[in-house]
């Protein structure tokens, strides 16, 4: 079993179920979800370029996918996770848009907010006691994947190498899509999330995602609030 810290709006959130619709899983609840007609791609070019995200969820990576030390039970994660989030205020994330991040395509903010950087850096220091080191196999994989030096060196001290100063806030909306693609992919994308784009985005909470079996989807475990979300009540 592992878990993994993401961002992630709340399970009624628009975004979140527009983003469900697209992916064709709800991970809230598991539910596979009947993905609408697109327009500028098929439905079948549709569920092959979210099959990867589509097992992770609609999510922003803030602690990548770890294995919990042996002393430490759900529960123990789930107090960290409460004490994190006691310690941190919302974030307005500005002016969202698509943008392609190397071959795939992902939901982001316009402009980075440093307090956003600083949140995410505190994140990845304050749960490392909880993460079990890499197994050979998986450091093996990450490190064939043509990472800088630095990158390298963020994977062998925090377990992942783009964490830091190579944190870039993004929430995954495909696989990588070949370049003959990308121009209906952007506006099949850009039509869907259009009641989304130009407005800004609330980073008001944290959860804690599971996977039950290694390779199978990621589902919602649990939800920490931030203190002045949970005193404005959103959902």
């Amino acid at each position: 079993m592992r878990h993994a810290i993401y961002f992630t709006p709340s399970a009624s959130h628009p975004l979140t179920l527009q983003a469900s619709r697209w992916l064709g899983r709800d991970a809230f609840t598991g539910a596979q979800i009947t993905t609408p007609k697109p327009g500028a791609i098929s439905q079948s070019l549709q569920l092959h370029y979210t099959r990867l995200p589509r097992r992770y969820g609609f999510h922003a990576t803030i602690v990548a996918p770890f294995s919990l030390v042996p002393n430490i039970a759900q529960e123990g994660l789930e107090a960290a996770l409460a004490t994190f989030c006691d310690e941190h205020q919302p974030i307005e994330l500005p002016h969202m848009e698509i943008r392609e991040i190397g071959a795939f395509f992902a939901l982001v903010p316009g402009n980075q907010p440093a307090e956003l950087d600083a949140l995410a850096s505190d994140a990845v220091s304050f749960f490392q006691y909880l993460r079990q080191p890499l197994e050979p196999a998986e450091l093996e994989r990450r490190q064939s994947a043509g990472l800088s030096e630095r990158q390298n060196e963020l994977l062998l001290r925090w377990g992942y190498p783009y964490v830091k100063d190579e944190f870039r806030f993004h929430m995954t909306l495909t696989g990588e899509v070949p370049a003959e693609d990308k121009p209906a992919m952007r506006m099949a994308l850009e039509e869907h999330f259009r009641d989304f784009l130009g407005k800004p985005l609330l980073f008001d909470r944290l959860a804690i995602f599971e996977e039950k079996t290694r390779g199978g989807p990621f589902n919602v475990k649990s939800v920490g609030h931030f203190p002045a979300a949970r005193t404005r009540k959103i959902a």
